[in-house]
């Protein structure tokens, strides 16, 4: 039986690698453009003081007119809300000549459509049609 392992190569056969621990020089590489235009900047910031005193309003003046009407009040209090139903089927009337042809009954299908038709296939047609408009 043979197995169902696979035979690896010897390492032998393998390219040799070589790690080198050399450190490459990259003195020669520039930088981007301007990029170390600035290199001694040291950001500033931190001699910041938050002061914790209070702002004096006391000679500050309004806009013009603000305080006018400052001891205004505003109305509206005396508004009473009523609940009582409205009667509008004893006072309600149809608009004006609406109820005129209250009793017309539309026409059933008594209008012939087409002019006189030859045969038989022709009476049907008009049937067909009749049947349409009544279900319109």
């Amino acid at each position: 039986m043979r197995s169902l392992r696979m035979r690896r190569r010897p390492l032998q056969s393998h390219p040799q690698v070589q790690i080198v621990s050399k450190k490459a020089n990259y003195s020669h590489v520039q930088s981007k453009c301007g990029s170390k235009d600035n290199i001694k900047h040291v950001p500033g910031g931190g001699n910041v003081q938050i002061q914790n005193k209070k702002v004096d309003l006391s000679k500050v003046s309004s806009k013009c007119g603000s305080k006018a009407n400052i001891k205004h009040k505003p109305g509206g209090g005396d508004v009473k809300i009523e609940n009582q139903k409205l009667n509008f089927k004893e006072k309600a009337q149809a608009k004006v000549g609406s109820l005129d042809n209250v009793g017309h009954l539309p026409a059933e299908g008594t209008v012939k459509v087409g002019a006189a038709s030859s045969g038989p296939s022709g009476e049907g047609c008009s049937v067909v049609l009749l049947l349409v408009l009544l279900f319109m």
